[in-house]
């Protein structure tokens, strides 16, 4: 009736991944029925559908339908929880996965990370160091039965449009701290349903600067969900190249079947208290409709599955 994944002790303001597959000749989704109120205050938890990982399983004989849980740590501290539902649509049996973990306070040590748990983004932590970010967890099998319909693939193209003012860089957008006015802009393009999406952005500032979601935009819930962590990464690698740059990166995973959203971000200086939007915003494509058109700086870290134009 339930199964238990722990993500055990986390690091605040990062992001993780964790891989599971069910062995299962029957179509299973993944749902999130209820966000547990306390956790959403801790921790923002998505579900997305692996096909790639789907893919690789079968060209081993295995009929595996996998999925991918992303939580990003939006707290300094504290335990969290949420359950998700596996339902095996034929049968009507499900089962629940139980996700627990532990975020450990700043300067309390090293994280502890269960095997199957990858770092996906960092946060700024007073110079604490992980190894770098792999976008692909270890993927682990929980139950057994056995042949999965044909994973679709999705290829993508890249509409090379870049934003106002224009950024010093394509695959991350630079943007020089003096030269932000009120809002920034910041298109996702055309993107699939049922798949996660990142985009970084960085600023070149000597000052200390922090991104929050101020409100969240009611109606772009429930087609979408977005997180946003610290890219320490990316901070070094420009520091190495002389750039002061504070980086983060945005996620987004896309739970709806269409429709368009939007979401503000906030940028702001904590010494001069200046600050600076970020508005957020993508169309996603029905099924059938096409190719997926990705901004360059927007890159595909988990693909869903779009066999069913029911809503999941």
């Amino acid at each position: 009736e339930q199964l238990e994944i722990d993500f055990v002790i986390l690091k605040t303001h990062h992001a993780y991944s964790s891989r599971f597959g069910i062995v299962t000749n029957q179509e299973v989704e993944c749902i999130i029925p209820k966000v547990d109120e306390h956790s959403s205050q801790i921790v923002s938890v998505t579900v997305a559908r692996d096909v790639d990982e789907e893919e690789k399983q079968k060209q081993h004989g295995k009929p595996v339908v996998a999925f991918n849980i992303i939580v990003a740590i939006t707290s300094n501290h504290g335990s969290f929880q949420q359950t998700l539902r596996l339902e095996e649509l034929k049968s009507n049996k499900s089962v629940n996965i139980h996700i627990t973990g532990q975020i450990m306070k700043r300067g309390q040590g090293t994280p502890l990370l269960k095997r199957h748990v990858h770092c996906i983004s960092k946060g700024d932590e007073g110079g604490w160091k992980e190894r770098r970010p792999i976008l692909k967890s270890p993927f682990s099998i929980h139950m057994q039965h056995a042949p999965l319909s044909t994973a679709s693939h999705v290829s993508f193209s890249e509409n090379v449009e870049t934003e106002s003012p224009k950024p010093l860089h394509s695959d991350i957008l630079i943007y020089p701290w003096s030269e932000l006015q009120e809002q920034l802009e910041i298109d996702f393009g055309i993107l699939k349903t049922h798949h996660t999406y990142s985009s970084r952005f960085g600023i070149v500032t000597n000052q200390e600067v922090e991104c929050i979601i101020p409100k969240v935009d009611e109606h772009s819930s429930q087609i979408v969900s977005v997180t946003v962590a610290r890219d320490v990464d990316e901070e070094e690698k420009q520091k190495q190249h002389g750039k002061p740059v504070v980086a983060f990166n945005i996620i987004v995973a896309i739970t709806s079947n269409h429709g368009s959203f939007q979401q503000t971000l906030r940028l702001e200086e904590l010494k001069s208290n200046k600050s600076v939007n970020i508005h957020i915003t993508g169309q996603i494509m029905k099924r059938g409709q096409g190719t997926p058109l990705l901004k360059r700086h927007v890159h595909c870290i988990s693909k869903g599955d779009e066999g069913s134009d029911e809503e999941k």
